[in-house]
């Protein structure tokens, strides 16, 4: 008997050691029935581009909307004759060379539009000399200025007056002008115009008028200059007179 159980004991454990093997150590997770994507990075976003684009803004030119200016003459005037008084007998006289004469001028320039300006100067002077006559001039111009440029050109009417006669003499003419750039601190200026037709006492002419000088601004921005140049008219009927002047000019002004 004991041989018996203890062959069968020893059956019993060799078929529990045998059992112990086969069990699994660890369990394995079943696989799932629903597969799991792994999450993908998401895409940066394209920029969109902006329909209502700004344009390339455009340089602006240094064009002045106008300038006033005035100031101080003083020079010559020469030539032609002094009629005498109406109803008197007596016959012209001739008026003296290289007269003094002083006075005050002034000019007044305005943007009409982006290519259009208009400027009016007047200039008037006590002739030392002859009959000390008080002479104006008054020049009213239409110009045009082409696009990025500091010159123009017009059309001018010039008025002159003489205080102790009966002389008034009026024309239109043609003419150029050099604008100061009033972004510049020194800047040339110049006007010239020709009036075909000046007529006075049955006499008439041909009339020059000139002016041209330098513009100084020492601070451009502040808008504020000074200026000194020449101006002359040139050259009246020999029955009026003077028959022509030079002066030179120097003055202040400000531009906007």
């Amino acid at each position: 008997m004991p041989t018996l159980a203890a062959r069968c004991a020893l059956a019993l454990a060799v078929v529990l050691a045998v059992t112990a093997l086969e069990l699994p150590v660890r369990a394995v997770p079943a696989p799932s029935p629903f597969p799991v994507s792994s999450p993908s990075a998401s895409a940066t976003p394209a920029p969109q581009t902006n329909p209502f684009s700004s344009p390339t803004p455009v340089p602006r030119t240094n064009r002045q909307n106008g300038y006033v200016t005035g100031g101080y003459l003083f020079g010559s005037a020469t030539g032609g004759e002094i009629a005498p008084q109406p109803g008197s007998t007596h016959t012209p006289t001739p008026f003296p060379n290289n007269a003094s004469q002083t006075g005050f001028w002034a000019d007044i320039l305005g943007r009409l539009g982006t290519n259009y300006l208009a400027s009016l100067e007047y200039e008037e002077a006590r002739v030392d000399g002859g009959d000390r006559p008080f002479v104006s001039y008054a020049q009213l111009r239409a110009l045009y200025e082409p696009t990025h440029a500091t010159w123009a050109f017009g059309i001018g009417l010039l008025s002159a007056q003489r205080s102790t006669q009966n002389a008034n003499l009026n024309s239109f003419g043609p003419g150029v002008a050099l604008l100061p750039n009033p972004a510049n601190r020194l800047s040339p200026y110049a006007w010239a115009f020709y009036y075909p037709h000046v007529e006075t006492r049955g006499s008439s002419s041909s009339l020059f008028a000139a002016q041209a000088g330098l513009q100084f601004a020492p601070a451009p921005k502040s808008g504020f200059f000074v200026r000194a140049g020449v101006t002359t008219h040139c050259c009246f009927p020999t029955v009026t007179s003077p028959k022509s002047d030079f002066s030179t000019q120097i003055g202040i002004g400000s531009s906007f």
